[in-house]
C-alpha cells in the first residue's frame, strides 16, 4: 500500500503524504469512534423518533449551509494548493475568498431566520433556531487554507479536542427525550467553535495585503459551477430524510434510516481521509505536468478502495443482525431494529461505490479542473435519487430510500468512470484486486456461519468481527497481495535503516 510521493523542490514545506494521511486518518477514525460510542446512548435516550426529528430538521439546515458555502470548499482548496509557493498570492486568494463568500453566507442567514420567524417550520421552530450556528460556522470556515497547505495535523488535533468536549457534554447533559434541544445545541455550537479556533493559525500563514489588490467578485462564477454539484449532493444525502418524514409522516423511520446510514458511512471514513490528503497533492502534480505520477496515485487509491472497502462491505452484511439488537438496545423497539438491519444491508454497496466516487471526483476531476463533468455526474445522480425516492419511499419507506441511494451513487460513479477513462482503467484495477475479492468472500462465509450460530451480544459480535479481521488478514498475506507486501517491505526497510 505504498502511497507516498516524495516531495520535490517546488514544494515549500516538506510535508509528507503518509504523515498527512496518518493525521487525517486519526481524525477520521476518531469521527468513526464517536458515533459508535454516542449512538447507542442516544438510541436509548432520544429513541428512534427523537433521532428522526434531529435528522429531519438537520436536513433542512443543510440546504442553507450548502447555499452559504456556494462551492467554495473544493474551489478554495484547489486555489490555495496551486498558489502555496507564493505566500503573497496565497494571502490575496484567502482574503478574496473570505470576502466573496460573505455574499451567499449572509443571504442564507437572512432567508433562514425569515422563514423561522414566519413560522414556516411550525413545531420545529426551536430546533431550527439552535441549528442556526451551522450557518455562522460556514462563514468562519477556513479549513480549505490548511488543507491546501497540507496542514492536516493542525486540523485533526484541534478538532479532536473540541469534539471530545462535545461528547462529554452529550453524556452529561442529555438524559431524556426532552433534552433533544440540548443535543442540537451541542452539535451546532461545536462546529462553530471548531471553525473559529482555526483562525489562531492565520498570523503565521497569511500576510496583510492592500485593499486595492483584492478583487473578490471574480471568484463567484467558478464557485457557482461547483455549487451545482454541492446542492445535488445534498439532494441525495439529505433530501431522502426529508422525504421519508414528509411522505410517511413517521419520524421513527427517519431515525431508522439515519442510524443505518450513519453506521455504513462510518466505514467509508478511511477511504475519504486518504482522498482528502491526495487532493491538494494531485492538484500540484497536474499543474506541474506530472501526469504519470497522477495516474499512479489514482490507480493505487482505487486499489485501496477494494482492499479496504470489500471486507467492510461483506463484514457488515455478515454481522449486522448480531450487532444492531444490542447496539441500539431493547428500548429502540424490536420492529425498528429489524427495519434498521434491512436498511443497513441494502446500503452496504455504497461503501465501494462512494469510495470510488470520492477517488474519481475529489482526487481526480476536481484537481485537474474538470468541474463541469464533476457537476454533470453529481447532478444526474441527484435527479435519479429524487425520482426514485418519490416512488420507492411511498411503497417501501426507509428501505425504498436506501435503494434509491444505492442506485443514485452508482449513476454518479459510473459517469465519473466514463469521464476519467483516460486516467484510470477500471478493469485493470478490478483484475489486480482479485485477491482482495477472494479473501473477502471467504471471510464473509465464515463470519456469516458464526452469525447464524451465535446470539446477539457484545461478546459474540466481537468474536465475529475479530474472526473476520484475522481471516481476511491471513488470506491477504497468504495470497501475497502486492500493495500489502510492498507496504510491509517498506516498513521493514525503514526500521532496518534506523537500526543501522
Amino acid at each position: 500500500m505504498e502511497l507516498e510521493i516524495e516531495n520535490n523542490s517546488e514544494t515549500p514545506k516538506k510535508n509528507n503524504v503518509k504523515k498527512n494521511y496518518i493525521y487525517n486518518l486519526i481524525y477520521q477514525l476518531f469521527l468513526l469512534i464517536v458515533p459508535i460510542l454516542v449512538t447507542p446512548y442516544l438510541a436509548r435516550v432520544l429513541l428512534n423518533d427523537g433521532q428522526g426529528d434531529y435528522a429531519y430538521t438537520y436536513s433542512y439546515v443543510t440546504y442553507f449551509t450548502l447555499f452559504a458555502s456556494l462551492g467554495f470548499g473544493y474551489y478554495a482548496q484547489r486555489l490555495i494548493a496551486r498558489d502555496r509557493t507564493n505566500k503573497h498570492k496565497q494571502s490575496v486568494d484567502f482574503h478574496e475568498i473570505n470576502i466573496a463568500r460573505l455574499i451567499p453566507g449572509l443571504l442564507a442567514i437572512i432567508i433562514y431566520f425569515t422563514l423561522i420567524f414566519c413560522n414556516v417550520f411550525g413545531e420545529y421552530k426551536k430546533l431550527m433556531l439552535l441549528h442556526s450556528f451551522h450557518l455562522f460556522a460556514v462563514i468562519f470556515d477556513i479549513t480549505y487554507l490548511l488543507q491546501g497547505n497540507e496542514e492536516f495535523g493542525k486540523i485533526a488535533i484541534r478538532n479532536v479536542i473540541i469534539k471530545s468536549i462535545s461528547i462529554a457534554c452529550i453524556f452529561i447533559f442529555i438524559k431524556t427525550k426532552e433534552d433533544l434541544w440540548i443535543y442540537v445545541l451541542i452539535q451546532s455550537a461545536t462546529i462553530l467553535i471548531s471553525n473559529i479556533s482555526l483562525w489562531l493559525y492565520l498570523p503565521k500563514m497569511i500576510e496583510k495585503v492592500k485593499l486595492s489588490e483584492l478583487h473578490p467578485l471574480h471568484h463567484l462564477l467558478p464557485t457557482i459551477v461547483l455549487f451545482i454539484p454541492t446542492i445535488a449532493i445534498s439532494l441525495y444525502t439529505q433530501l431522502d430524510k426529508t422525504l421519508i418524514k414528509v411522505i410517511t409522516g413517521n419520524s421513527g423511520l427517519v431515525g431508522d434510516y439515519e442510524n443505518a446510514e450513519k453506521i455504513v458511512k462510518m466505514s467509508i471514513t478511511v477511504i475519504v481521509s486518504l482522498v482528502a490528503v491526495f487532493s491538494p497533492r494531485n492538484t500540484q502534480l497536474f499543474e506541474s505536468g506530472k501526469i504519470d505520477e497522477l495516474k499512479t496515485n489514482i490507480f493505487k487509491l482505487s486499489k485501496f478502495v477494494f482492499l479496504i472497502g470489500l471486507p467492510m462491505l461483506f463484514g457488515i452484511l455478515a454481522v449486522s443482525s448480531n450487532f444492531l439488537p444490542w447496539y441500539l438496545g431493547a428500548e429502540y423497539g424490536e420492529e425498528n431494529i429489524k427495519n434498521t438491519i434491512v436498511v443497513m444491508n441494502v446500503l452496504t454497496p455504497i461503501i465501494i461505490i462512494i469510495g470510488f466516487g470520492n477517488v474519481l471526483g475529489g482526487a481526480l476531476l476536481i484537481p485537474i479542473g474538470m468541474d463541469i463533468k464533476y457537476t454533470l455526474s453529481i447532478t444526474c445522480g441527484a435527479t435519479t435519487n429524487i425520482l426514485l425516492n418519490l416512488v420507492l419511499i411511498r411503497y417501501f419507506g426507509a428501505i425504498g430510500a436506501a435503494i434509491a441511494t444505492v442506485v443514485a451513487e452508482s449513476v454518479v460513479t459510473i459517469m465519473m468512470l466514463i469521464f476519467t477513462r483516460k486516467y484510470l482503467n477500471i478493469f485493470k484495477v478490478f483484475i489486480s484486486s482479485y485477491k482482495a475479492i477472494i479473501a473477502s468472500i471467504i471471510m464473509f462465509v465464515i463470519c456469516f456461519f458464526l452469525n447464524q450460530k451465535l446470539e446477539p451480544s457484545i461478546l459474540n459480535t466481537i468474536i465475529i468481527i475479530g474472526t473476520g479481521i484475522v481471516t481476511y488478514s491471513i488470506l491477504i498475506l497468504v495470497l501475497r497481495e502486492k500493495m500489502v507486501i510492498d507496504t510491509i517491505t517498506s516498513i521493514k526497510n525503514k526500521i532496518w535503516k534506523k537500526k543501522n
